[in-house]
């Protein structure tokens, strides 16, 4: 029997590196890079909510195992809503 289970769509700001290979930045270049946003929209089956994260998974078995478990600060989710 498959498990119930609530898809969700969760749009959410990534903690991220300038990029890769670079350790200097002037203060210009880090105002600049602060300023940009790396808004992530994620799709999946919502596991669970506790007061610091949420945890959606991408794949669930039938008999209710689930994965690629990602968990998301609350502070960095900006909507989660049911599809």
């Amino acid at each position: 029997m498959p498990v119930k289970a609530v898809r969700v769509r969760v749009t959410w700001d990534d903690a991220e590196d300038p990029c890769e290979g670079v350790t200097w930045l002037s203060a210009a270049q880090v105002r600049a890079f602060a300023a940009k946003r790396c808004t992530i929209v994620s799709v999946g089956y919502l596991v669970c909510k506790t007061a610091h994260y949420i945890a959606i998974a991408a794949d669930l078995t039938n008999d209710g195992y689930y994965g690629r478990v990602t968990k998301i600060p609350n502070g960095m989710i900006a909507s989660i809503e049911e599809v």
